[in-house]
């Protein structure tokens, strides 16, 4: 009993939160160990730490909420084989880039990714972290985006930072105004300036211009020649 005063005590220190609030999530931390997730009561109060720091809960929620976060978070890291606190930031950009539209999703979505394999660099994560931006730029969803590095990966690309990569430097070329640009859409047969101004619009016509592009780039039928088109607009021809 005093171990456990002492964690909530430690617990709003470090959070800020109220006196009432740490008790709160001392018993949820408590109720999770007894439900058998987490290694101690003290490891699922570092739990909901990383939760609150990375905006998954908010102090006020219910015991029941910390509960079931401190649950998934577990299960999350337990499944992909991460820390809870990387997977809690990457959960918490996710949803504040619109990777995901919520906890749940951003924790489906990591799931879902390393299944298919994107962790096989282990840095998964990382990249959800740095390049939750990039697909908002380019009006992508984060299954669009699963869709999209699996696909890099399966044609080559070392990790999903090469192919998240690949994608920003499209948001940067595609609107960029240059030769090399204009080379790349005329070599798909669209016109620069018009596919230019789509994809600039970002949302829903970046994310139509991008599967133009893909498209366009899949019938070209001499590998060469849809390479250099690929590198013109992507840096690489692994998309």
């Amino acid at each position: 009993g005093m171990q456990q005063e002492q964690n909530q005590d430690l617990f709003q220190a470090q959070t800020g939160v109220t006196e009432a609030q740490a008790r709160k999530f001392g018993l949820a931390a408590g109720e999770s160990y007894a439900d058998a997730f987490g290694e101690s009561v003290e490891g699922n109060l570092a739990t909901a730490k990383a939760a609150l720091a990375s905006g998954l809960l908010d102090p006020a929620a219910t015991q029941r909420d910390a509960e079931k976060m401190i649950n998934s978070l577990d299960g999350v890291a337990t499944i992909i084989g991460d820390e809870i606190p990387a997977v809690a930031k990457a959960a918490g950009q996710a949803i504040k880039t619109g990777f995901a539209v919520d906890a749940q999703d951003a924790f489906d979505l990591i799931v879902k990714g390393s299944q298919m394999g994107l962790n096989v660099s282990e840095d998964w994560l990382d990249t959800i972290n740095e390049y939750g931006t990039q697909f908002r730029k380019l009006g992508l969803s984060g299954a669009d985006g699963i869709g999209l590095m699996s696909q890099a990966l399966k044609a080559g690309a070392r990790d999903t930072d090469l192919a998240a990569d690949a994608l920003k430097e499209f948001s940067i070329r595609a609107i960029d105004g240059s030769k090399s640009s204009a080379e790349g859409y005329a070599a798909i047969g669209q016109n620069a300036e018009e596919m230019t101004a789509k994809i600039a619009k970002g949302g829903e016509d970046a994310r139509e211009g991008l599967g133009i592009v893909l498209e366009g780039l899949r019938n070209i039928e001499d590998p060469a020649e849809r390479a250099t088109a690929a590198v013109a607009l992507f840096g690489t021809c692994l998309l």
